[in-house]
């Protein structure tokens, strides 16, 4: 597990290069500002930075333009539920069939400066970490992959409300729009500057 920082572009990205995945992306906005914003989505589409700033930008504009509700944004960082690369829809499905659910999930662990993470510990340390938390994974990528994507986010709000009702500092979580026709808040792609950014109760 390799962390590359590109600070020329005020990107940092955590990746496994070797395994072809990505933990984190984030972007600094203003070093001056207040708020960290967290977006959790459902995969990253590249591991390369240029590729992610095109990839993000627009979501990081709609964020910026509502900065009435979430004030003036210091960082934006985006964790997955599944951090391998989505080349494809029918990625997400291929890797749980070949490797298994914890390496799908980012969860089979790996040695970083001396200390164990998994990507549980790498969303939840950047919930901790965060002022306003966006949901935008969208729906599964197919039926097959329902049964895990359902678990994961059954698993993952479950202790999003542990860490909202255990903090000190106020955390709003919020979803952009309107749900999906199933019922899930909508992917970044999908945002336009004209949905509402709505609260989210957990």
């Amino acid at each position: 597990m390799q962390k590359y920082c590109k600070n020329q572009n005020n990107i940092n990205i955590l990746l496994d290069h070797e395994n072809g995945r990505g933990f984190k992306v984030t972007f600094t906005i203003n070093e001056e500002g207040e708020s960290n914003i967290l977006v959790i989505t459902r995969a990253p589409k590249s591991h390369n930075a240029e590729d992610l700033k095109k990839e993000l930008n627009k979501a990081i504009k709609y964020l910026m333009n509502n900065e009435d509700e979430l004030g003036i944004i210091k960082e934006i960082s985006f964790v997955f539920l599944f951090p391998v690369i989505e080349y494809s829809k029918d990625v997400l499905e291929e890797v749980y069939n070949t490797k298994g659910e914890l390496f799908l999930c980012g969860n089979d662990g790996f040695i970083e400066n001396g200390e164990y993470l998994k990507n549980d510990l790498i969303i939840f340390e950047s919930l901790i970490n965060s002022s306003h938390i966006i949901f935008a994974w969208g729906e599964p990528t197919s039926k097959d992959i329902r049964k895990v994507y359902e678990s994961r986010l059954h698993y993952l709000l479950k202790g999003f409300k542990v860490v909202k009702n255990n903090c000190f500092d106020l955390k709003k979580f919020y979803y952009v729009g309107t749900l999906t026709n199933q019922g899930y808040p909508r992917n970044y792609s999908s945002w336009s500057k004209n949905l509402q950014l709505n609260e989210f109760e957990i």
